[in-house]
C-alpha cells in the first residue's frame, strides 16, 4: 500500500453516507475502524470488468456488529451471492499484482446508481426484523 492510498469507507450506521479515508498502512486501516482481523471480498463490475476489494471486519458475526446494508446490496446485486455484512467496509483498488491503490470511481457510481435498491432492501429489513419481534 502506497502512501495515502483512498479508501471508501461505508459505516453499518444507518443513513450514513460513504467517505473517502487516507490510509498509508494497515495499521492505518486497523485504528480507523477498530478491526482486530480483516478480510477481502473481490467485487467485479460486470460491465467493465474493473475490480475492487471490499475489505470486511473478519470477525463482525461474533462480536455482533450491525448488518451494513449497503456493502450487502453489493454482494447480493454485485456478487449474485447473498449474505449480510457485519460492520464497517473499506473499499480499495489493486493493480492485479498485489498492491492496493485508491478505490475506483466504478463503486461511487454504483452506490448512486443503486440507492432505490438499497433503500428497498432497508426498509424489507427493518419490516422483516418488525415482524420477528
Amino acid at each position: 500500500m502506497k502512501p495515502n492510498t483512498k479508501g471508501l469507507y461505508i459505516s453499518a450506521k444507518p443513513n450514513t453516507k460513504p467517505t473517502v479515508v487516507e490510509v498509508s498502512t494497515i495499521e492505518d486501516v486497523y485504528r480507523i475502524t477498530g478491526w482486530e482481523y480483516f478480510d477481502i471480498v473481490r467485487l467485479r463490475n460486470s460491465e467493465t470488468n474493473e475490480e475492487a476489494d471490499m475489505w470486511v471486519d473478519d470477525v463482525g458475526l461474533l462480536n455482533g456488529s450491525p448488518i451494513n446494508m449497503v456493502a450487502s446490496c453489493m454482494c447480493i446485486e454485485i456478487l449474485r451471492m447473498s449474505f449480510h455484512v457485519r460492520g464497517d467496509v473499506i473499499i480499495f483498488g489493486h493493480d492485479g499484482e498485489g498492491e492496493t491503490t485508491n478505490y475506483p470511481q466504478w463503486v461511487v457510481d454504483w452506490i448512486i446508481g443503486n440507492e432505490i435498491v438499497i433503500s428497498t432492501v432497508i426498509q424489507k429489513t427493518k419490516e422483516e426484523t418488525t415482524s420477528e419481534g
